[in-house]
């Protein structure tokens, strides 16, 4: 053996003698939908959230959508601040005037009867409240 191949083997050996408290760690990431539900449980808006963690609003209702259908018992109800409940009750009122289809509200129609006063993201909480 080589001194080049015998220096290299020496260096391995003793670096795996190094204490593991040294070596570095790896953290256990908590997934980004547990962080948010971990924050809807802290009474935070989505808003509030999305701007915390540099993310879309839209991603933030996802997360909030795959939450509800994850753990169906999961309390939100704090997420009803972000809208009147005159708003709320119309958007309900409409989503299940229009019908599901697939087992989810129709988003597309019930915009259509709303109009320009309720946005995607309004009529999307709406659904999520509704559930």
């Amino acid at each position: 053996m080589n001194e080049e191949k015998q220096g290299a083997l020496q260096e391995k050996f003793v670096s795996s003698l190094v204490p593991a408290k040294t070596k570095k760690e790896k953290k256990t990431k908590v997934s980004t939908i547990d962080e948010t539900k971990r924050m809807i449980a802290e009474g935070k808006t989505l808003k509030e959230i999305a701007r915390l963690r540099a993310l879309t609003y839209g991603t933030i209702m996802t997360h909030a959508e795959k939450i509800k259908s994850i753990d169906p018992m999961f309390d939100i109800s704090a997420l009803k601040k972000e809208i009147t409940q005159k708003k709320l009750l119309t958007i309900i009122r409409t989503l299940r005037s229009v019908g599901m289809e697939g087992g989810e509200y129709r988003l597309t129609p019930a915009k259509e009867i709303l109009g320009n006063d309720y946005s995607f993201d309004d009529i999307r909480l709406g659904r999520l409240l509704m559930k």
